[in-house]
């Protein structure tokens, strides 16, 4: 049973594309090793990886293996809350229908119902899991055209929550109060066409203004003009505009850059929704620590599941 203890060394450094090839090599005869099975399958899924999938995740398998988690009575309480919460999440996406070629229309559709706050909180998962996994990328412009969609994303998602702004159909006014123009690197005030969807540029001064406005002692980054005008130029001019269109040369300190970018604009979310203490999303699912699956693995219940006794630590 050593393919248990692999499964754990993979998990260990970080392996998922390993980790996930192991355990869907495992024919658990126990309903213990059955759920350690699902439970590294589930954390293999959300890491993403996969071809097609909004933003990278089967979220198929998401839901066909969050829901064997729940259902495991093997399992702890919190875990089995883990696997409904992603099951849950999953149905959210599955049911827009395929992701495959049309990933940001599939976003897009889930943003404008980001007042909602369990799918609030499933947008910051998924964009923050999507983030962190660019690193592997090591082509610069990959790694930027990437992550694309993502600084727009959360606009239009902080849009809906704290707002009242559907972006793809905006009021004919907006709210008296806020700054606009605090926020707005041009020469001129800020115009605002009403009714018109909004894009990236009326995003970055709208939702910051409004923000700014309404959460004067709750202020990441996003909500600061000294942070957010000259994203005017670096964000829309520099990096998303013509990377939308060509095949533009970035530097690795560019691509660090957006990236970096992409971590602030993420970090808003969790800021907003949950507080300046907010902890990292895999935390705040519940997701299972390593030392806990171990434990699980090897745990009170080895000495009468022969399987257990014989499955080893992760081998090195």
């Amino acid at each position: 049973m050593a393919g248990y203890g692999d499964c754990l060394t993979a998990l260990a450094s970080a392996d998922h594309a390993r980790a996930r090839s192991l355990v869907n090599a495992l024919d658990p005869t126990t309903p213990r090793l059955r759920a350690f099975r699902d439970v590294v399958g589930l954390i293999c899924a959300v890491d993403g990886g996969a071809e097609s999938g909004l933003l990278g995740v089967d979220w198929t398998e998401v839901e066909r293996l969050g829901g064997r988690v729940q259902s495991a009575e093997e399992a702890p309480l919190a875990w089995r809350d883990w696997g409904a919460t992603l099951a849950r999440w999953a149905r959210v996406i599955v049911g827009k229908g395929p992701t495959k070629d049309d990933a940001r229309q599939r976003l897009d559709a889930l943003t404008v119902q980001a007042a909602n706050p369990d799918v609030f909180l499933l947008l910051e998962f998924a964009l923050s899991s999507y983030v962190r996994r660019a690193t592997a990328i090591k082509s610069p412009a990959d790694r930027v055209r990437r992550l694309l969609m993502v600084p727009e994303a959360v606009l239009q998602a902080l849009a809906a929550r704290f707002c009242g702004i559907n972006y793809a159909s905006p009021p004919e006014t907006l709210p008296t109060g806020p700054d606009y123009d605090a926020f707005f690197e041009g020469r001129e005030t800020f115009r605002y066409e009403g009714g018109r969807k909004l894009e990236m540029t009326a995003l970055l001064v709208i939702v910051p203004a409004i923000l700014s406005h309404a959460n004067p002692t709750r202020l990441p980054d996003l909500v600061d003009p000294k942070f957010v005008r000259p994203l005017h130029q670096r964000l829309v001019v520099r990096l998303r505009n013509p990377m939308a269109h060509t095949d533009a040369n970035l530097s690795p300190s560019e691509s660090e850059y957006y990236q970096n970018l992409c971590y602030q604009f993420v970090q808003a979310m969790a800021v907003l929704g949950r507080g300046q203490q907010a902890v990292d999303m895999t935390v705040e699912v519940g997701q299972p620590s390593l030392e806990a699956i171990e434990a699980f693995l090897l745990g009170a219940e080895r000495t009468v599941d022969p399987e257990l006794d014989n499955a080893a630590k992760p081998s090195v």
